[in-house]
């Protein structure tokens, strides 16, 4: 019983790390969305983007870790409490 509880650290610390990479990688794709707006960038557009699906591919995949990791915690929590 001691084991599962000292790794309900490291859950969390999975959380928060795929929530703050999520948060980065979703904040980067709308920038570069809005950059594209602006015809300076037009030559560069299929570089931005490629560059906006690759951060938001990102972000999905961090927030997908981190809701497994929630899932798999609080699944942990219920077969303890049994």
């Amino acid at each position: 019983m001691g084991a599962m509880t000292k790794q309900s650290p490291a859950y969390l610390a999975i959380v928060f790390v795929s929530l703050v990479v999520a948060l980065l990688a979703f904040g980067q794709a709308v920038t570069l969305a809005w950059l594209s707006q602006f015809p300076a960038w037009q030559p560069e557009l299929a570089s931005l983007q490629f560059r906006f699906w690759l951060f938001f591919s990102a972000g999905l995949t961090a927030l997908v870790v981190g809701t497994a990791a929630v899932w798999r915690w609080v699944r942990q929590q219920n077969r303890e409490h049994r």
